[in-house]
């Protein structure tokens, strides 16, 4: 019988988050891709987006962030369990992504996230809270700025098709 041999890569999906093709092949991405499967059970409807490094800090306390379709899973260690996870954001609840400089005595680089958090009794979810992640530097910063408003715009437009039930038997003239 014929054996498969051992693969020398880590896999790759076949599409982007957007349904476009996509980038040449990277070690990051593809390691980004196999914690997303990991962190969420599997779902290959959850498409990974970006898988990027928040700073420059021990091995222990590196911050990284996976960008995919439906949300933002902040983590501290790689690579990433549920224990290491510091936050789990739902794009549906991301009101804001912005990079920002902090006014000390040290200036620090910011991304800044405003996340609306559902009420009790199913309100329109107005409570807004900030959560702030320390980066390397000002591009840094804002290129996952950039890349998480990105997944936000494609979570947004994604609610924004209308699906219809596929016509079976019937041809159309």
């Amino acid at each position: 019988s014929r054996q498969m041999p051992q693969p020398i890569r880590l896999r790759r999906a076949c599409t982007g988050a957007s349904g476009s093709g996509l980038i040449v092949y990277s070690i990051q991405l593809a390691r980004g891709q196999e914690y997303l499967l990991s962190l969420n059970d599997g779902n290959i409807q959850e498409k990974l987006i970006a898988y990027e490094r928040f700073n420059n800090g021990s091995v222990s306390n590196e911050m990284r962030v996976i960008i995919s379709s439906q949300n933002l899973y902040f983590f501290e260690t790689s690579p990433p369990d549920l224990s290491s996870l510091d936050s789990l954001i739902k794009l549906e609840l991301l009101a804001e992504c912005r990079a920002t400089t902090a006014k000390t005595t040290i200036p620090t680089v910011l991304l800044v996230l405003s996340v609306r958090e559902k009420e009790e009794g199913g309100g329109d979810g107005s409570i807004i809270t900030t959560k702030k992640y320390k980066c390397m530097n000002e591009s840094n910063a804002r290129k996952i700025a950039q890349l998480i408003n990105y997944a936000k715009n494609l979570h947004d437009e994604e609610k924004m098709v209308i699906r219809t039930p596929r016509l079976q038997n019937q041809t159309i003239w």
